[in-house]
């Protein structure tokens, strides 16, 4: 479950816009602590397009499955500098919303190479020391014709 230590917002009080369809929850830097809920992917399947960014925060535990439900439009994962850790769950590799993962800055253990085949995924950001490799081979299997 989601917190936040001092005064800094929780979950409950999101920068979260809707507009026809759209949400985006945007807490960089608030002190979230805990474990992102399963329920967010039931979230996520109401809006044509669902956009977290919880960078800098002290998030931890996997990232859950459930965000693979998400099948609509356009899914974007900005996780950046949190404590996640385990594996990318495959499921949401192979999700054909997913637009952006950034992960830099977690205990990341894998993901599955079948995201350098996915066509709508226009960034996969995970450690600095493999941006190059990461940017080439997601630019090679986009120009595959």
């Amino acid at each position: 479950m989601l917190a936040a230590q001092g005064a800094r917002p929780t979950i409950s009080r999101t920068h979260a816009y809707k507009h026809t369809r759209t949400i985006c929850s945007y807490l960089p830097r608030n002190r979230l602590v805990g474990t992102l809920p399963s329920s967010l992917g039931d979230l996520a399947v109401a809006y044509d397009a669902f956009e977290l960014f919880f960078s800098g925060n002290q998030l931890r535990g996997t990232i859950p499955e459930s965000l693979a439900r998400y099948n609509t439009s356009a899914l974007s994962l900005t996780f950046t500098e949190n404590n996640f850790s385990g594996a990318v769950p495959e499921s949401l590799v192979l999700s054909t919303s997913l637009q952006n993962l950034s992960l830099r800055g977690n205990r990341i253990t894998s993901i599955s190479n079948k995201i350098f085949e996915s066509e709508n995924l226009a960034l996969l950001y995970e450690r600095a020391s493999a941006r190059e490799r990461l940017t080439h081979s997601l630019s090679s299997s986009q120009s595959k014709p």
